[in-house]
């Protein structure tokens, strides 16, 4: 078998088979099987003390970490908690400017939500909010390379990756971990996998997940060209 997402298929199936106890687990399993470590890890959304960035922290200690977290109060919680990387308190969307969203509240935590259309149910306060693509951010004097980028921004993920166009296309990023919440209801996501799934493609960037409907995590690896 010389396909390399063959080879990685059946890598990443043998991986499930152990316990999973959240992105940090995650992480370990997604760290087994990179054929290349990641010098930098883009964190768009960072989870809670002791998740995906706190694991690259333990697997890979030389990697530079970036967090990502616009809402105030969580932003404050990353600090409280030594947040093994660097903090930036913006969105990343594909858009240079000032963008409309809602804090909203949801099981018992406070998140941003990107691209609400219409007021969610669980909206607290409309706001306007500095965003920055991720093509953008690549500091000339110092630049990005074998990047991974984990997202999870509330169904904002594909403006996300649409943001970093020029990153794919100089072959910079090496893998994607990105949250979905396919649902039948429309207000509920801004995108959905299928969409995720499909530009991913142009960038030659496979999945292991199928299409099932509901919130889940979906991992992408660059395959045979």
């Amino acid at each position: 078998m010389n396909n390399l997402k063959d080879i990685y298929k059946l890598q990443w199936e043998a991986l499930l088979t152990k316990p999973n106890t959240g992105a940090a687990s995650r992480w370990h399993k997604i760290s087994d099987i990179l054929k290349q470590r990641p010098e930098i890890f883009l964190d768009i959304g960072p989870g809670e003390h002791g998740s995906e960035a706190w694991a690259v922290k333990e697997t890979d200690p030389n990697c530079k970490i970036i967090g990502f977290e616009p809402q105030p109060n969580r932003f404050q919680l990353l600090k409280q908690y030594n947040y093994p990387g660097q903090l930036r308190q913006f969105v990343i969307s594909n858009s240079n400017q000032k963008i409309k969203g809602y804090m909203g509240y949801d099981g018992g935590k406070s998140d941003f939500w990107l691209f609400a259309e219409d007021e969610p149910d669980y909206a607290y306060q409309e706001i306007e909010i500095q965003s920055y693509k991720l093509d953008s951010l690549e500091p000339p004097s110092d630049p990005f390379s074998d990047i991974f980028i984990w997202a999870d921004v509330e169904g904002g993920e594909l403006s996300v990756l649409k943001s970093a166009e020029r990153l794919f296309d100089e072959n910079k990023v090496i893998g994607i971990n990105v949250e979905v919440r396919d649902g039948t209801n429309p207000s509920a996501t801004r995108c959905t996998s299928f969409q995720i799934i499909e530009f991913l493609n142009t960038k030659h960037f496979f999945s292991f997940q199928d299409n099932a409907v509901g919130k889940r995590d979906i991992l992408f690896l660059k395959g045979n060209n």
